[in-house]
């Protein structure tokens, strides 16, 4: 953990910074910035790498399953990179269509002094239907705020 964080150039974090107040709020800004194609405004709403290091890492599953740190931050970006991109690939199909909620499955699992959820979509009204569109994998609620952890999702 020493040496990833050694390569960090951020001084340590002591809590998450921008993201939303709540999840709702958070997959909420973040179809937001999809469908603006708002790339600063969709990374201030994910954790960065000195967040993860110091503020996720610590008490993950990754760590308890002897992934190392520098490997569970390549998998994370690695993810986030295809995932980053099927969301806006959706967003831009999907942009006109009005926002009828937020909706997360799976229970809200302690992570240390975080608690992690997801996945987690937009609910969208098409015609006489909702369409949910799952567009992260995992959110993390620490201190009142709440960010993404990275942007894989199951798209």
């Amino acid at each position: 953990m020493r040496r990833f964080r050694a390569t960090i150039p951020k001084s340590a974090p002591t809590r998450l910074s921008g993201g939303a107040s709540s999840v709702s709020a958070l997959i909420r800004d973040y179809w937001a910035a999809l469908t603006a194609a708002d790339t600063s405004a969709v990374r201030s709403l994910s954790l960065n790498q000195a967040e993860f290091a110091y503020l996720y890492l610590p008490d993950s599953p990754e760590i308890r399953s002897g992934m190392q740190p520098a490997i569970a931050w390549l998998v994370l970006d690695d993810a986030s990179v295809r995932g980053l991109s099927r969301a806006r690939l959706r967003a831009e199909g999907a942009r006109n269509l009005p926002v009828a909620s937020v909706a997360c499955s799976g229970s809200e699992v302690a992570n240390g002094a975080a608690h992690v959820q997801g996945p987690c979509g937009i609910v969208l009204k098409r015609a006489a239907s909702l369409d949910t569109i799952w567009i992260a994998n995992r959110v993390i609620r620490r201190d009142g705020v709440v960010k993404l952890l990275g942007f894989a999702n199951p798209l």
